[in-house]
C-alpha cells in the first residue's frame, strides 16, 4: 500500500482495524489481535519526517479505536509498544532546539513518491510547488535536479528528505535501527502487568497468560 501521506485513504490502518475488531469481538473464548503500524519504520529508514508523522497520525487514530473498544467492552486489555526505534529522530538540529511541526504539515508527499513522479517525467520544481508549500532557493533546486540525474537509486528521495528535515528543524542520526529502550503503554483490566522494565519476550508471555487455556 502507498504511504499514508500519499494515499487516498490515509487512515487505512484504522479502517482495517475497525473491520478486524468486528470479526473477533464476539469470539466465545476471547481474542488476541495484533495491529501493526509497520510503515512508520519505513518512513524513518528514509529519514522522511512528513511521511513518518502521517503514519503516526493513522496509528494514533487506530489506538483511539482500540482504547474506545476496550472502554466499551470492559474486559479487553490494550498494550502498545515497538520492536525498536528507527532513524534516531531528534526534535531540533544544527545547535537549535527548535522543531517546526507547522512546517511539516506543509509537506503533502513522501520523498519516495516525489522521486517517482520526477522519474515519470515531471520536473522537480513542478512537483515541489504542487506538494510542498515551503520556499525553495535556487541553489537548493539545483542540488535536487542534480540528484534527480544521478544513477543512484535513492539519490533524489534522500536529497528531498535531507532538505525537508533541514527546513523543519528535524534531526536524524541514522538510516537504520537504534538501540534505546522502547516504551510500553497499557490500558485495561490487566494494565499493571506491563509496568516497568522488562525483556521484550516477557510481553508475549504475559499476553499469552491472559488467553483462555484449552
Amino acid at each position: 500500500m502507498p504511504f499514508a501521506i500519499d494515499s487516498e485513504q490515509p487512515n487505512r490502518l484504522t479502517a482495517m482495524s475497525k473491520a478486524a475488531l468486528r470479526l473477533v469481538e464476539n469470539a466465545p473464548k476471547g481474542f488476541f489481535l495484533m495491529l501493526e503500524g509497520s510503515q512508520v519504520d519505513w518512513c524513518s529508514h528514509g529519514n522522511d519526517i512528513a511521511c513518518a508523522m502521517a503514519e503516526m497520525t493513522d496509528f494514533e487514530a487506530t489506538l483511539k479505536l482500540a482504547v474506545d473498544f476496550a472502554k466499551q467492552n470492559g474486559n479487553t486489555t490494550v498494550v502498545v509498544t515497538a520492536d525498536h526505534s528507527t532513524g534516531g529522530l531528534t526534535l531540533g538540529r544544527d545547535g537549535k532546539y527548535v522543531w517546526q511541526a507547522e512546517l511539516v504539515h506543509k509537506i503533502k508527499i513522501s520523498s519516495g513518491h516525489f522521486a517517482s513522479l520526477v522519474k515519470e517525467g515531471q520536473s522537480v520544481k513542478d512537483v515541489w510547488e504542487k506538494y510542498i508549500d515551503l520556499p525553495l532557493e535556487k541553489d537548493e533546486l539545483a542540488k535536487l535536479v542534480k540528484a534527480s540525474e544521478s544513477e543512484k537509486q535513492y539519490a533524489l528521495s534522500n536529497a528531498i528528505s535531507k532538505l525537508t528535515a533541514k527546513k523543519t528543524g528535524t534531526g536524524w542520526t541514522t538510516g537504520g535501527h537504534t538501540g534505546e529502550d522502547v516504551q510500553v503503554f497499557a490500558f485495561g483490566p490487566h494494565k499493571d502487568m506491563f509496568v516497568g522494565f522488562q525483556d521484550n519476550t516477557d510481553i508475549a508471555k504475559k499476553l499469552f497468560s491472559l488467553l483462555p487455556k484449552k
